[in-house]
């Protein structure tokens, strides 16, 4: 049987190359439509239905400073601790440094300029995400006075470090103060995008005073079985607790819960639709074309079919005739039409979406980098002197707005 099948679609495939002007133009005509229509889905998977690649990302949202003013504005420290304290319908509520500043790291000749954020100590566990040596930071390194410790990226480990296993062991001279290393995260881990290291956020300093100090972006990970509306009828309490007890600062602010999801990806979703929805049409109106294809080239063939007939040919027969080379056909476009994705031509390697989160394991193996990007300005530091660049500032602000990031100001 196998033999037969495999004669059949030989003589499909020899009568498809006797024509190869009907042959080309339907194979050119199914590889159009199936390339934009497997493009098209592997992007809208990317940007809307595949999860962040976190632990339980339903779990996780973002939690926004808003006023009428500023309706998704980043926070105080001093409001997230009130929050972390709080908050009830939250796992956990983890804070970051929304600028990324410059530290400079002490080697010989120049010394390098690193990037690096403030984060709470539950920043790397409310993600899921762990580190691939080492630990991250306990809760008594966020007080004042507390050692200096940083978690460093996998690739200032193996730039600096040299990959070696005793890196907990080693210390880093960061503009002119030493930090001991207490982990590593794993390979592409860059939340936010372009550190080097992270720190932890500490009381007392210039970034965590003041109520109106809006310098830090909260998420949190939801309770199981809390849901979101419930989270933010709780923190809309909260808030106005907050802004009675200051009213001259926090006249106004209330909070703002949205799924992480929607936060990197909403502002995708409709085009993505309507381009899914251009795609489909595409793919009625090509298949339609082929149709027209076949039923000239069935016009054109009547005497051979019926020359078939009276040599005694069933009916079953002729038909899977007609069918075997309408398999090639679509068999071949199909390959020509997947070959040509993006993905595996290898034209498009590392085209993702604009900050698609890469997929990696929460407990650190097979990581890609999950290029996350709220939008952040841009802070100098240089010997331990954090001074704004306000014209870096708006120029990174507009250029992530451009770009379709959400940008959240500091003010």
């Amino acid at each position: 049987m196998a033999a037969g099948l495999w004669g059949d679609f030989s003589r499909a495939f020899r009568s498809v190359a006797r024509r190869p002007a009907f042959g080309a133009t339907a194979v050119a005509v199914l590889a159009i439509g199936i390339a934009a229509a497997s493009t098209m889905f592997s992007t809208l998977n990317s940007v809307v239905l595949r999860p962040l690649p976190f632990d339980r990302p339903h779990q996780l949202v973002w939690l926004y400073s808003s006023s009428q003013a500023s309706p998704r504005n980043s926070s105080s420290a001093v409001d997230y601790f009130d929050y972390r304290q709080r908050f009830r319908a939250f796992e956990s509520l983890a804070a970051y440094l929304v600028f990324r500043p410059t530290i400079y790291l002490s080697r010989e000749g120049e010394p390098e300029p690193l990037r690096y954020t403030e984060v709470s100590h539950n920043f790397f566990s409310t993600l899921g995400v762990k580190p691939a040596l080492g630990r991250t930071f306990v809760r008594a390194e966020e007080e004042a006075g507390a050692a200096n410790v940083v978690v460093i990226s996998h690739g200032l480990w193996q730039r600096h470090l040299g990959g070696r296993a005793d890196a907990m062991r080693q210390n880093l001279a960061l503009d002119g103060r030493s930090y001991e290393v207490v982990g590593v995260m794993p390979a592409g881990f860059t939340f936010p995008p372009e550190v080097d290291l992270w720190r932890p956020m500490r009381r007392g300093d210039s970034t965590t005073e003041g109520r109106g100090n809006n310098n830090f972006s909260m998420f949190g990970r939801l309770r199981p079985g809390v849901r979101i509306d419930e989270a933010q009828a709780e923190g809309t309490v909260l808030a106005r607790q907050i802004e009675q007890a200051y009213l001259d600062v926090k006249e106004g602010w209330g909070l703002l819960l949205v799924p992480m999801h929607e936060v990197f990806f909403g502002d995708y979703r409709p085009a993505m639709s309507m381009l899914m929805a251009a795609v489909l049409l595409l793919l009625l109106v090509t298949c339609a074309n082929v149709s027209s294809l076949f039923l000239a080239r069935g016009v054109s063939r009547q005497g051979e079919l019926a020359l078939r007939a009276v040599l005694g040919a069933s009916r079953a027969r002729v038909v899977w005739v007609v069918l075997a080379e309408s398999l090639v056909l679509a068999l071949s476009g199909g390959i020509a039409g997947l070959g040509r994705h993006p993905r595996r031509s290898g034209a498009g390697a590392g085209r993702h979406p604009p900050d698609r989160p890469g997929d990696h394991r929460p407990d650190g193996g097979g990581l890609h980098s999950p290029r996350l990007r709220p939008g952040r300005p841009r802070v100098g530091h240089r010997a331990g002197d954090t001074r704004l660049e306000t014209r870096g500032c708006r120029h990174a602000q507009q250029r992530d707005a451009d770009r379709g990031w959400p940008v959240e100001h500091g003010t």
